[in-house]
């Protein structure tokens, strides 16, 4: 059976987080051989590391999370930056992003897997027409090979989904799959905290634009030639590796 690999990046969010990842593990106990949760720590300073090993351990020995902290101490949360690092990270043959105030609703991991049953690659999953954040899924293969991960020119978070997403199916020519609303809930946030997290621009329309210019050309991997997803990291507290 392929597994599914949800990936969640974090910085300072803990009060958020915290409640959902009780819920996330909780709902897929036992579930290891198929489901994965990846956590990427980007260096957070409340406290994430103590909750995680207090409530996490049970479920880094069975095999359904795998904990990684960032080695470097970063200021801003950069999101394709993170979620490049945690997709690579991610041992399923499918990776799905997970926010960190994203419940993975009981079933979705599933629903996501049965959905790609037919398919081998070039296929992008979402809740619903309209609904990008939050969770997206892609064969891992696809990811790295196909797209080369999100588009690291994006330093900040706007824009960020929809031109991978774009990317994907308007490029590429993924074919296009939604797994339910049902299958999506979150937890209420302030928008501000977790907006605070993300380097303020000097000129984020700049970046949209060069991004907006790339898809025009046909650019399916802006990341193409570059060093992408890479970071030096602390995986389950013990070893040190790099990706």
């Amino acid at each position: 059976m392929r597994k599914l690999s949800f990936c969640t990046t974090l910085m300072d969010w803990m009060d958020y987080f915290k409640d959902v990842f009780l819920q996330n593990m909780q709902d897929y106990k036992g579930c290891e051989n198929h489901v994965e949760f990846v956590v990427l720590d980007y260096n957070s300073k409340d406290g994430l590391p103590e909750f995680i090993k207090k409530h996490g351990a049970p479920y880094i020995e069975s095999g359904l999370l795998n904990y990684y902290r960032t080695i470097e101490e970063y200021k801003y949360l950069h999101m394709a930056h993170s979620k490049n690092i945690a997709h690579k990270l991610a041992t399923g043959d499918i990776v799905c992003t997970l926010d960190g105030d994203n419940f993975a609703v009981k079933g979705c991991a599933e629903r996501i897997l049965d959905l790609c049953k037919p398919y081998d690659s070039n296929v992008i999953l979402r809740r619903g027409k309209g609904c990008i954040r939050g969770k997206v899924a892609v064969f891992k293969n696809d990811f790295i090979e196909k797209l080369g991960g999100y588009d690291e020119r994006y330093e900040g978070h706007d824009g960020v989904d929809r031109d991978f997403f774009e990317r994907a199916s308007k490029i590429l020519k993924f074919k296009e799959i939604h797994f339910g609303k049902k299958f999506f809930n979150r937890l209420g946030n302030d928008l501000n905290t977790k907006y605070n997290k993300y380097k303020k621009l000097d000129k984020p329309k700049d970046i949209k634009k060069e991004a907006l210019n790339s898809r025009k050309q046909g650019i399916g991997n802006p990341n193409a030639g570059k060093i992408w997803g890479s970071a030096n990291l602390m995986k389950n507290f013990e070893t040190k590796i790099n990706v």
